[in-house]
């Protein structure tokens, strides 16, 4: 296996601020949601535009790196890989995990000369190399901090039919292996060691027992299971909930701390000029109908929910993970007749088929 590591040294005042709150700022789990929705209530998706906003009015000053989930949907799916990318170097990102959650094929051609850089220790080509580099290193404030993007996938999603469409394109390594070649490669003299990570919390569970203390911090970007469930012990979360926080990490005690952000944050005019350069308006989006779903013969829905549903629509494959029941008489703002039950899940992936 072909080792690669890519080492940049970013100055401290970053594209976000000249302000007084230095440090790592995170985002994570966006999934291709860059603008808002006005149609949806307050506590819905404030996007990624409204994330950069609650940055800028904290004075943010530092790096912004995003753990995993950007590619993944959304307006991305509209505005195209490549675009996506140019814009969230625009917006001011310095850095991005590419996760299993963001590999499609319109990648392969669309990561050639893209900025910021992308990472990944997990994801290989179709002849077994790196797709992109296993991690990167970047300074601030003194400290020369070692970032390395490790994907924890259960076997069972490996047969599902999306991914083994793309098997072609795409292969992934074993989270433990990815993890600890990338250890090795990294430069013997880095402060501190950080690992962004996507995935299933068993996995990363077994990564904390086999990295012990050559990793200073894992900090988790998108998950399985739902938008809420907590973390192994240690794991800084840094899931955006849809867009909802923003996560930043001081140097050098590595303490964390979350910014809400809601539908009611400003953007700034650097954010606006870059959604509209990329072909993006500032307005509500159209919504799109989809086909009904059909859920499998006789699902388990027996709490306590611990299996995902696997649903299969057209050329989509979707897992979906099963919160609850709701029997509330009013419902996503759609009045509903009393005594009505409804399934409440949460989307942990969705993957297209290529077109035939």
């Amino acid at each position: 296996m072909k080792r690669l590591l890519i080492a940049l040294s970013l100055i401290a005042v970053s594209q976000l601020s000249l302000g007084a709150q230095p440090g790592l700022w995170i985002t994570g789990d966006i999934r291709g949601t860059l603008l808002p929705c006005f149609q949806c209530p307050e506590a819905s998706e404030p996007g990624l535009a409204r994330q950069v906003g609650v940055m800028q009015e904290v004075d943010a000053d530092g790096i912004w790196l995003d753990a995993g989930g950007f590619l993944d949907g959304g307006e991305v799916d509209e505005l195209g890989i490549r675009e996506s990318l140019v814009l969230a170097e625009g917006l001011g990102m310095q850095a991005l995990h590419l996760t299993w959650r963001d590999v499609s094929p319109a990648l392969v051609d669309a990561r050639s000369g893209s900025s910021p850089p992308l990472i990944s220790a997990s994801i290989l080509d179709a002849q077994g190399e790196l797709l992109v580099p296993p991690s990167l290193v970047v300074e601030h404030d003194g400290q020369r901090i070692g970032l390395i993007g490790i994907s924890g996938v259960p076997m069972g999603y490996h047969d599902l039919p999306a991914w083994q469409s793309f098997s072609e394109t795409f292969r992934l390594r074993s989270a433990g292996e990815a993890l600890s070649d990338a250890l090795d490669g990294l430069p013997s003299d880095v402060d501190r060691v950080l690992v962004l990570y996507a995935g299933d919390h068993g996995i990363l569970r077994r990564l904390i027992d086999q990295a012990g203390e050559r990793v200073d911090a894992f900090v988790m970007g998108s998950s399985f299971g739902n938008l809420y469930s907590l973390p192994p012990e240690a794991v800084i979360d840094a899931r955006s909930q849809r867009g909802r926080r923003v996560t930043q990490i001081r140097l050098p005690d590595l303490a964390a701390t979350y910014h809400s952000v809601t539908l009611s944050a400003s953007i700034s005019d650097s954010a606006v000029q870059a959604l509209e350069s990329a072909g993006l308006r500032h307005a509500p989006p159209a919504r799109v109908s989809r086909p009904s779903i059909a859920l499998p013969n006789d699902p388990d829905l027996s709490p306590p929910f611990a299996k995902p549903l696997l649903l299969e629509q057209e050329n989509r494959v979707m897992g979906m993970s099963v919160l609850g029941l709701e029997t509330r008489s009013d419902w996503q703002g759609q009045a509903a007749a009393a005594g009505e039950v409804y399934l409440v899940l949460d989307l942990l992936f969705e993957n297209h088929k290529p077109s035939t």
